[in-house]
């Protein structure tokens, strides 16, 4: 008996998935605006719940939590001396007056909570979704 063809998915709206990852990053800046630092975990886990394309779960989540986190610092820059804080930071952690490394653990950490709520939310997703199972004397034919 042949297999039946299995259909690829239709490609991904971007203009729709673009929305999506704006939103995303404006969820992210808020929660985190109102003190709820793992926001981009929460995002991430609905964004992969979400998206049906396999492609932009992990991207689109990464992209939420790194911009989201980027667009906060920006903001508070733009507001208060944290220029000054991040080299006051560094040198308590023991790399002088590198104020960058303080910026780049930052947005290390956003893109980790992101992509761990990506891949919870990309589990869970396989989890629930049915397949089609075989028996092992169908796969011996």
């Amino acid at each position: 008996m042949p297999r039946p063809l299995r259909r690829s998915p239709a490609p991904a709206p971007k203009m729709l998935l673009t929305v999506g990852v704006i939103l995303g990053i404006l969820a992210v800046w808020q929660a985190l605006a109102e003190g709820f630092w793992p926001a981009p975990f929460a995002v991430g886990l609905i964004w992969s719940l979400i998206i049906p394309y396999k492609g932009w779960r992990y991207g689109g989540g990464l992209a939420t939590g790194v911009l989201g986190y980027g667009v906060a610092l920006a903001v508070q820059a733009a507001t208060w001396p944290l220029g000054k804080t991040a080299n006051v930071v560094a040198s308590i952690m023991g790399f002088g007056h590198a104020g960058i490394i303080v910026w780049i653990v930052t947005l290390t950490w956003g893109a980790i909570l992101s992509t761990a709520g990506a891949w919870l939310g990309h589990a869970v997703r396989a989890l629930l979704t049915p397949r089609q199972r075989q028996s092992l004397y169908s796969k011996m034919r």
